[in-house]
């Protein structure tokens, strides 16, 4: 922490703490910056720093995909993805792709979190179809949920959804072409 930091560290591991692991697993560092110092978040490579305070989680979750981009957002298949669609998630998105795939990334997250995934977020988000697809893959549904570790009676586990052990050392995922895998 630096002198005078912007945001407690508690703010800052409790933020960091929603981040869906899969998404902030590469992360190495934060920072948390003198107030005055600088402005609005950032990262290089493993490390997110923050110089506002009391930042929202999207942008704990935009900084923390830019670690867990590793190309994807050079990659061929996101660039077309789009070039293939009509919209983006907002204006900051059309910086460069790799605004473009934090965006995508939060918005997914959010899509995940309340079960619109399974549809990519259905017709109001058919302009960025592409770009969904190509994060549902670097980023699959399963790997961002909250565990759950039991099915209600007359319950089923659905495609890209996930069991978890109570102590977390295995993970039962029902994959898209309707695999069952430990």
């Amino acid at each position: 922490m630096c002198p005078n930091a912007v945001m407690s560290a508690q703010y800052m591991i409790e933020m960091m703490g929603r981040v869906p692991y899969a998404i902030r697993r590469y992360n190495r560092a934060m920072i948390s910056a003198t107030a005055g110092k600088c402005g609005g978040a950032g990262s290089s490579g493993d490390v997110s720093f923050y110089c506002q305070p009391n930042m929202h989680i999207s942008v704990f979750i935009h900084e923390s995909a830019h670690s867990a981009d590793r190309g994807t957002s050079a990659s061929h298949d996101w660039r077309s993805a789009v070039q293939n669609d009509w919209c983006v998630p907002d204006g900051y998105a059309n910086s460069n792709y790799a605004d473009n795939f934090a965006q995508v990334a939060v918005l997914w997250t959010h899509l995940v979190g309340q079960g619109h995934h399974k549809n990519l977020g259905g017709d109001q988000f058919g302009c960025m179809r592409n770009q969904l697809e190509q994060i549902s893959k670097a980023l699959a549904a399963w790997r961002i949920q909250a565990p759950q570790n039991t099915l209600q009676s007359g319950q089923q586990l659905q495609q890209d959804e996930a069991l978890t052990s109570p102590n977390g050392a295995y993970r039962l995922v029902l994959q898209v072409d309707g695999n069952l895998v430990l």
